[in-house]
């Protein structure tokens, strides 16, 4: 056991050292005159125990005289930031300076002391993160204080028990905590340090020394399977049915972290057709990417690469605080850890550590034998499927058509009689590491039978292939040309959620009582036409490499987005000759009535004024119920409603029908231009005729 003891209450600074090659920083002889003008040399120093910088200097540590600079120091473990300064001048509060004289060296001086107050006593206590059952480990304190003496305890003694000197002994697995106290510690100030660790049954030491004898600092890729199955194959061979995807499991550990979020990145590639990607590049975000196939080239020139089609990122925390939100219901006994009140916001730091852990050994089974691994409690089985079922019954009672059906699917393809849940790890015949298996068992019938099979099978073995030095960069660079079409694409889908607020606002068109007229938007809501036009401008840039709106992953915009809200092939309707006047949608009609159908155009597209040669889409339709046929004693009647002339270009109402009806005028979009304009409709209301006695 390593232990310091610091009685002195004042850190007297160290002599001030310099951090890089700042030496060279001074040779200006190849630095221009008007460079020299407009910049200044920055220095940084500290006095130890810890790490200054300064953001967005150049490469020679020279900053932009009139910009404001951040500073940022990071103190060691048991010590905390005592100042900053620059040239003597204090910026603690502000952490920033802005440099003014180019003729000025900037030192920028930050003082670290350690974190206690004079005669205080603080207390740190370390370790590894596991220790074998049947081995030992030695805890590290370090005490900060007048007096170095502490005594330990562990939170169960049956996981794990621990002398006065701070040596742990593995008694059996699960997960427990050891407390430091110091001797000056009261009631009113406990003085104590605790530490949490795992007791390894020996099959999981093996797996951690076998993923421990790979350096990770360049990068390895491990392989293994995923399984999936929806039901047993059958009676004899339940396992048959499953549907087996390869992937990759690749990680790289980063010698600089500062942070546990930042020490790993890792990349998980499931290998389908279209590949899956789950990615944490120590940013604190998982990165959740698909992949598509794209060929370029015909024949023998032809190449396929992956292009990426979504990327949605979510934070890790906030992803475990949902978690956690999530098992409350399912684990009554996390309710006595988790702080009351909205549990869909939990956050980690809230809870209570100590408490989880004990959580934990109760809903998990340690077996000592490798073949049965870990795996949770039948108890905790049994409610997990309980829940499962209730979530799914109330779906299918559910009164939403949709919400009904896809849980009548959901029924189908999700486990109705979980059996077990394992973590398995198997080993060589030396007894050395081979690789893990992650399984979960189901129960169906297969000829009537009850059968048991593996619902899901996860894998994954030790052997190990080197990766290239840039895959991780590789990997940031593809993430940030897709993270910035996302940010176009989300600005396409606000422009498109304009569109539908203006359509909302238009009138509903008769007879139908969630449709609203486009007809209506186009002549009576004023940014209609305009959040339209814009909206087909940028929906064209997508794929336009000359466009600022180019899309850099093309298979990332969607059909449904190039397809929606196509500029409208547009008219006006006028009754007779009130040219003036523009009539409304649904407009209620009287038998001889005529409306003149005038100036065609386009509704949304910014080109087409500038087109030589305008589409023809004069040649509109009615609908069907126009006209009405009966046929009596093999004579057939025609009747006529409502007729389109297109010499005239005039709509006459003829007669009126027996019942309520709409008829619909529609402008036909030519052939040429079917995916770049789309039909207009009018309807006219047709009351019944009279009732003649």
């Amino acid at each position: 056991m390593r232990k310091r003891l610091f009685r002195s209450a004042t850190i007297i600074a160290l002599s001030l050292f310099s951090v890089g090659s700042l030496a060279s920083c001074g040779n200006t002889s190849s630095t221009s005159s008007s460079e020299a003008a407009t910049k200044a040399l920055v220095e940084v120093t500290t006095n130890g125990h810890g790490t200054v910088s300064v953001a967005n200097l150049d490469s020679d540590n020279k900053a932009t005289l009139n910009t404001a600079y951040t500073v940022t120091a990071t103190a060691d473990a048991g010590y905390r930031l005592d100042a900053v300064n620059v040239n003597g001048s204090d910026i603690t509060s502000a952490l920033s300076f802005t440099p003014t004289d180019a003729t000025v060296n900037y030192i920028v001086n930050a003082t670290f002391v350690a974190d206690v107050n004079p005669g205080k006593t603080s207390l740190k206590l370390t370790g590894n993160t596991g220790v074998e059952v049947g081995k030992t480990m030695q805890l590290s304190t370090t005490v900060y204080g007048p007096n170095a003496s502490v005594t330990y305890a562990s939170s169960d003694k049956a996981i794990a028990t621990v002398d006065q000197n701070g040596l742990v002994t593995g008694v059996k697995a699960g997960f427990v905590t050891v407390t430091a106290t110091s001797v000056l510690s009261t009631e009113k100030d406990p003085v104590t340090s605790s530490f949490t660790f795992f007791v390894e049954p020996s099959y999981i030491a093996r797996m951690v020394e076998g993923f421990k004898s790979y350096d990770y600092g360049t990068g390895l890729s491990f392989t293994g399977s995923f399984a999936l199955a929806f039901g047993p194959g059958s009676v004899e061979k339940p396992d048959s049915a499953q549907i087996r995807i390869p992937y990759t499991f690749s990680m790289k550990e980063n010698a600089d972290a500062t942070t546990l979020l930042s020490s790993t990145n890792f990349n998980l590639s499931l290998s389908t057709a279209k590949r899956i990607d789950i990615s944490y590049l120590g940013d604190g975000n998982l990165t959740f990417v698909g992949y598509t196939p794209v060929t370029t080239g015909d024949g023998d020139t032809a190449t396929t690469v992956d292009e990426i089609c979504f990327l949605k990122e979510t934070s890790i925390s906030t992803l475990l605080s949902s978690l956690v939100a999530k098992l409350l219901p399912i684990i009554p006994s996390l309710s006595s850890i988790i702080p009351t009140g909205d549990s869909s916001s939990t956050s980690l730091s809230s809870i209570n550590i100590g408490s989880l852990l004990s959580v934990l050994n109760s809903v998990l089974v340690f077996d000592t034998d490798a073949t049965k691994g870990i795996s949770l409690s039948p108890a905790i089985v049994t409610t997990l499927q309980s829940y499962l079922t209730e979530y799914l019954k109330s779906m299918t009672d559910s009164e939403d058509e949709y919400t009904k059906s896809m849980g009548t699917i959901l029924t189908a393809i999700l486990p109705s009689d979980l059996q077990d849940i394992r973590f398995i790890v198997n080993l060589n015949a030396d007894n050395t590491f081979n690789n893990i298996a992650f399984t979960i068992k189901d129960s169906k019938k297969s000829d009537d039978t009850a059968v048991t099979y593996k619902f899901i099978d996860f894998s994954l073995g030790k052997s190990a292939t080197a990766l290239s030095a840039n895959f991780f960069s590789d990997l940031n660079t593809s993430y940030a040309s897709a993270k910035a079409d996302n940010v176009i694409l989300d600005t396409v889908n606000t422009m498109k959620a304009a569109i539908d607020t203006d359509l909302n606002g238009a009138a509903l068109i008769p007879h139908n009582p969630s449709s609203h007229s486009r007809y209506d938007a186009i002549h009576f809501t004023s940014n209609f036409t305009t959040d339209l036009t814009t909206f087909r401008d940028t929906v064209n840039g997508l794929s336009d490499s000359k466009s600022e709106n180019y899309i850099t992953n093309q298979s990332m915009i969607s059909s449904s987005l190039i397809e929606s809200y196509l500029p409208f092939c547009s008219f006006d309707v006028f009754k007779g000759d009130d040219t003036a006047n523009a009539l409304p949608d649904g407009y209620t009609v009287k038998v001889g009535d005529t409306f003149k159908i005038a100036n065609y155009t386009v509704a949304g597209d910014s080109t087409y004024e500038a087109l030589e040669v305008k589409p023809d889409f004069t040649d509109m339709r009615l609908s069907s119920n126009a006209v009405k046929k009966t046929t009596v004693d093999n004579v057939t009647t025609t009747t006529e409603f409502v007729t389109y002339d297109k010499t005239t270009q005039t709509v006459t109402i003829k007669a009126l029908p027996e019942k309520e009806s709409v008829v619909t005028l529609s402008t036909k979009v030519p052939s040429d231009y079917t995916g770049k304009y789309t039909s207009l409709s009018y309807n006219f209301l047709l009351p019944a005729a009279a009732v003649v006695a």
